[in-house]
């Protein structure tokens, strides 16, 4: 039986699950070291400008933010920062 890819399943004949995207780690913030993300902290602060400027909605944005605010939150816990900088972020636009 094949599966609607066209190839063969594997195993139990089960049908293969399609591949998922994947999205780049953290691209907006990946290329920044963790003593500038705590030293700059406004560098969160114009990544939530720029996706709402374009025309995401707050809510989108801040869900943007969890992968940050967790990776960061771990950062502090192994006392590699002293604050999380996406902690302090105002997510909604004034």
């Amino acid at each position: 039986m094949e599966s609607p890819s066209g190839t063969q399943p594997k195993g139990n004949d089960s049908p293969e699950l399609p591949l998922l995207p994947q999205a780049p780690p953290l691209p907006y913030f990946g290329d920044y070291a963790l003593e500038t993300l705590e030293a700059e902290p406004e560098l969160v602060d114009r990544f939530i400008g720029a996706k709402i400027t374009e025309g995401l909605a707050p809510k989108t944005v801040a869900n943007l933010l969890l992968d940050p605010q967790l990776i960061l939150q771990q950062a502090v816990r192994w006392r590699l920062m002293s604050s999380n900088p996406v902690s302090g972020a105002e997510r909604r636009p004034r």
